[in-house]
């Protein structure tokens, strides 16, 4: 008589029923940090790559897209030019675009814009304070803030044109 190992079931099923499971609530899970739709946005003032300040208050009764992005994120680099796409067609007197540089010396983001063309303002980031004001802990992170400075809507990732024209819509009630 042949002696054959003791064969069970595969536990594989199992396995994956687990993980799937804790990735579904994981992502259930409520944001811990930054500010919720509807809360008064983080105001800052930042300096652009020509030397100029922008503080977030003086865009009040406009959306303000706050892109947090770094050259150094290969999602950004390859988004970065369709971002400026983008903001070229939607611009306009209700909508502005501030791009957030996430750690970088302000003269190599300077010379990174300027080759990928960026149409909007870029701003040197404030040492990680803005960031965590803004709980962002992946790039791209978006944050758009409606006319009367409240937090519209947070999309984390790259926010492409109808994402960006849809919350832009419905933060100016249209």
């Amino acid at each position: 008589m042949l002696n054959l190992p003791n064969i069970s079931r595969p536990k594989w099923p199992f396995y994956w029923l687990v993980a799937l499971l804790t990735t579904a609530l994981a992502a259930c899970q409520p944001r811990t940090s930054g500010p919720a739709k509807g809360d008064p946005a983080p105001d800052f003032a930042l300096v652009d790559l020509q030397g100029r300040t922008h503080r977030l208050n003086q865009y009040r009764g406009r959306v303000v897209q706050l892109y947090f992005f770094a050259d150094w994120c290969p999602v950004c680099k390859e988004e970065f030019p369709k971002t400026c796409d983008n903001y070229t067609r939607l611009a306009g007197a209700d909508f502005v675009m501030l791009a957030i540089n996430v750690g970088k010396e302000a003269a190599k983001a300077q010379q990174w814009a300027e080759a990928n063309g960026a149409t909007f303002p870029v701003l040197q980031g404030a040492g990680g304070a803005l960031e965590k004001a803004y709980g962002v802990k992946a790039l791209p992170t978006n944050y758009f803030v409606a006319p009367d400075g409240t937090v519209a809507r947070r999309l984390d990732g790259w926010a492409d044109e109808q994402q960006v024209r849809v919350v832009v819509n419905q933060a100016l009630g249209r």
